[in-house]
């Protein structure tokens, strides 16, 4: 017990130091560069990023950015559980699926975002465009589908055979055997895909131009110059994917 309390304790004060040689790498940085265009000064970004978290616009383009990955995050997940599911049951399908599975994993997000614009344009309803969520949710299909294919498929069979015995009819059986067995691996694709999902959503909100998304917000920031506020968004991307992957680790291990 007080071993692990130790680890912990050692853990916190390498990540603290972590932080910190960071922080210091960056001062010298832009000592020595000494041009704010190219590096801005670390209290020039902190004030910026002061202005952005005192200005109510920024929470509704946070708010905007967050409904489109839970859209599309949500999507994806039903998508790639249903396809998953039929791929493992009937071979017929995973031979006709996985081309489109491969096509989608092998894309590059740049080429992604340009053929989703080019089919769909700006539509959407209001800010909600679809650009952005349909190329996410491209991105979380293939990695859930993988989780469930394989999870099924690595079944062992005698458990298979021995929950038949014990559950009445295929929802029985999938809520008792398929999905505690393949729990796993869907837990730890859900966690890929919301780490993936924010970083291809801000990536398609810059190229689409989205309006009110923190993709638009760094566009206008890198076109007026004001690389202060290019750092500030970018703190702030990181500090929201951290507290979303750590959020979504802890709630799949509760569900555990």
């Amino acid at each position: 017990m007080n071993n692990s309390i130790i680890i912990k304790k050692r853990d916190y004060i390498f990540i603290t130091l972590g932080i910190i040689t960071i922080f210091l790498i960056w001062l010298f940085a832009s000592l020595i560069i000494n041009n704010e265009i190219a590096l801005p000064s670390i209290g020039k970004v902190f004030s910026a990023l002061k202005n952005l978290s005192i200005n109510g616009n920024t929470y509704i383009i946070l708010l905007y950015t967050l409904l489109r990955i839970i859209i599309s995050l949500i999507l994806g997940i039903l998508f790639g559980i249903v396809l998953g599911v039929l791929s493992a049951f009937y071979d017929w399908f995973y031979y006709f699926i996985s081309p489109f599975i491969k096509i989608m994993r092998a894309l590059p997000i740049a080429s992604i975002i340009l053929i989703i614009l080019i089919l769909f344009g700006y539509r959407g309803f209001g800010d909600l465009t679809f650009s952005p969520i349909i190329v996410t949710l491209l991105l979380v299909i293939p990695i859930v589908f993988e989780a469930v294919y394989r999870g099924i498929k690595n079944i062992d069979v005698d458990l298979i055979n021995v929950g038949r015995l014990y559950t009445k009819n295929k929802f029985d059986m999938a809520k008792r055997v398929y999905i505690p067995l393949i729990r796993n691996e869907l837990s730890i694709a859900i966690v890929q895909s919301v780490g993936l999902s924010f970083k291809a959503m801000v990536m398609a909100e810059y190229v689409s131009q989205t309006q009110t998304s923190i993709g638009y917000s760094l566009l206008n920031a890198k076109a007026n110059l004001d690389y202060n506020y290019v750092f500030a968004w970018t703190i702030i991307l990181i500090i929201i994917s951290i507290l979303i992957e750590v959020l979504s680790k802890q709630l799949i291990k509760n569900k555990r």
